[in-house]
């Protein structure tokens, strides 16, 4: 993600899980694109999480 998309609107589409009730998907839209992220068992989410994290703080300290 670019720093200049930080300034995009973004729309969050909570979907239920379909087999367990206590899982919750999101959808992210950007503007009226639908993001789009690849992953395989080889992903690892505890990287992708803290980078997700890091992006999120960063986006809270910009100023608007």
């Amino acid at each position: 993600m670019q720093r200049q998309q930080l300034y995009s609107p973004i729309t969050l589409q909570p979907q239920p899980g379909t087999t367990d009730e206590n899982v919750l998907f999101c959808r992210v839209w950007v503007e009226s694109e639908l993001v789009m992220a690849s992953y395989n068992e080889q992903s690892d989410w505890r990287e992708i999480s803290k980078q997700a994290i890091a992006v999120t703080k960063a986006a809270a300290e910009m100023v608007f």
